[in-house]
């Protein structure tokens, strides 16, 4: 039996299903406006890069920076919500303190439901979504099914030996107002 080919094999779309699954879980999204949102994110970015570069290469940061402006005019139109960004120091040479960062916005003890996208690198250029964090792990709602990164297997340094680098400058908080 064959493998399954799944996102990411083949493509460099995670950083738009990264940002369409935070979305999704602020929202909480049916399947019309996850059609409505995954086309107005494609729309945006085929209307200003080659598109098929951005298919098989992947997003960057300022790209995500467009993608996430989408989430919170979407939600604001459409939900009446107030989708709130806010960008997460990832010093590249502090890993305990960019851990510490994520952690405290995610667990903010403010009754808000919060998500994180973040840029990874080394064992392969990824974005993805950060729904929970604890002493150990990262738990992710992923396009590429991850579920959980330990932190045992995550850096923020130049060089790395671990399986995840975070990439400085790749985080971005988001919750609901």
């Amino acid at each position: 039996m064959h493998k399954c080919i799944v996102q990411g094999d083949c493509d460099g779309l995670c950083g738009i299903y990264s940002a369409l699954n935070a979305a999704n879980a602020l929202l909480k999204m049916d399947k019309k406006d996850h059609e409505i949102l995954f086309k107005k994110m494609v729309c945006s970015i085929a209307d200003r890069e080659n598109f098929a570069y951005t298919i098989i290469n992947g997003i960057n940061a300022i790209q995500m920076g467009k993608l996430v402006e989408i989430i919170i005019q979407y939600a604001k139109k459409y939900y009446k919500a107030q989708v709130v960004k806010k960008i997460l120091s990832t010093d590249n040479n502090n890993a305990a303190g960019v851990w510490r960062n994520l952690s405290d916005f995610i667990n903010a003890n403010d009754g808000r439901y919060r998500v994180i996208i973040v840029g990874l690198e080394n064992k392969y250029e990824h974005w993805t979504c950060i729904s929970r964090i604890t002493m150990a792990s990262l738990h992710l709602i992923d396009s590429s099914g991850m579920k959980i990164i330990k932190k045992s297997a995550m850096t923020t340094g130049k060089t790395v030996k671990k399986n995840y680098r975070i990439v400085p400058g790749e985080a971005c908080g988001l919750y609901i107002k």
